[in-house]
Order: C-alpha cells, then structure tokens, then sequence
C-alpha cells in the first residue's frame, strides 16, 4: 500500500512513515526555533536528510527541474545530497556550485552495474537518509534495489 501524497488533504504521516516531524523544533541551548526537523528513537533533533539519485547530470529537462528544485529548497529544514549513477556532467556542476553535495558512481553506459548498486548500498548503510527520491527510468531501479537492500531508508520516492 503506498502512502498518500503529503499535499493531498487527508494524509496522515505518522500511520505510513516511521519517524515524527516537528515543524516548531527548538535547539536546545538557545530556544531559537530551527524549522523543520526529525527526532528519531527518542534520539536528538536532526535535519530531514534527503538523497536524490538521478541516471546522469547532463543538461536535461529532469536535470534542470531537479537543480531548480535544489536552488530553492530551505538548507535550515532539510541537507540534500545529489548521486548519479553515470558521470556529474554540466548541471551536477551547477548543482555542486549551489552548495549541495554531488557524488557519481561513473556507471558505464551497457554494463551491468554490479559495482554501483554494492557502492550504493554501502553509502546508504553509512548516510542513513531519511527519504530516497530517484530520477529517470534507471536511478529508479537501481535505487529502489539499493534503499530495499539496506533497511536505512525510511521512504523511497
């Protein structure tokens, strides 16, 4: 069953996703409110970590929508990390230059990517991000085996 989509009224994240958020989160020290965070197992309070898998970063229309989206996004609520699968191209640069982290397998276009899905899955394991989204037909696939291979994904998107 999959969750319902959080812009969808009705939708109730504490039944489907297994941490609590809090959209009034203090630190601790200066009571300054700190947006949006996760507390995990009663642990402390940490940034909402989200990794974006996408096939390649040459320019493209999913590409450009993804860097746009990363030129926007509030860094106070949430740290974004970018991976591709093939090489970071001209918009992993433009990505790079913004201040979020890009990281590429180098993949080889018509080789089975034993190799990327192991590497993968070990930064996984290591990252723990709370929410995986993938891009394109083949960052899908291959992300969605890796966050099921290891259990410290949260949500795959």
């Amino acid at each position: 069953m999959f969750a319902r989509s959080p812009l969808r009224s009705g939708w109730s994240g504490k039944r489907h996703l297994p941490w609590r958020a809090s959209s009034v989160a203090h630190e601790p020290d200066t009571g300054v409110c700190a947006g949006i965070r996760i507390r995990l197992d009663g642990k402390s309070w940490v940034l909402m970590k989200i990794w974006f898998i996408i096939t390649n970063l040459d320019v493209g229309g999913a590409q450009m929508a993804l860097q746009r989206i990363l030129s926007r996004i509030d860094r106070r609520q949430y740290e974004c990390s970018v991976i591709s699968l093939m090489r970071a191209g001209v918009v992993g640069d433009m990505i790079a230059s913004q201040g979020t982290p890009v990281v590429s397998l180098g993949m080889v276009r018509g080789r089975l990517p034993f190799r990327g899905i192991i590497r993968l899955s070990r930064m996984l394991r290591v990252q723990k991000p709370h929410l995986v989204q993938t891009w394109l037909y083949h960052a899908d696939l291959l992300g969605l085996v890796a966050a099921f291979q290891q259990a410290g994904a949260r949500s795959v998107l």
